[in-house]
């Protein structure tokens, strides 16, 4: 990654990176900018 990163892009990347498959979470405004990347990188965010 390049650049400025927000905390939630890089959460997302170190997730990709570590293997994860899926991300279970209470979806809302803190949470969105992870669950965006997630979406880009191929992890779905599964509401609970």
């Amino acid at each position: 990654m390049e650049g400025k990163c927000r905390a939630g892009a890089l959460v997302a990347e170190v997730l990709k990176k570590e293997g994860v498959q899926y991300l279970f979470g209470i979806p809302g405004g803190h949470v969105y900018p992870a669950m965006e990347r997630c979406e880009e990188l191929g992890i779905p965010f599964i509401g609970v």
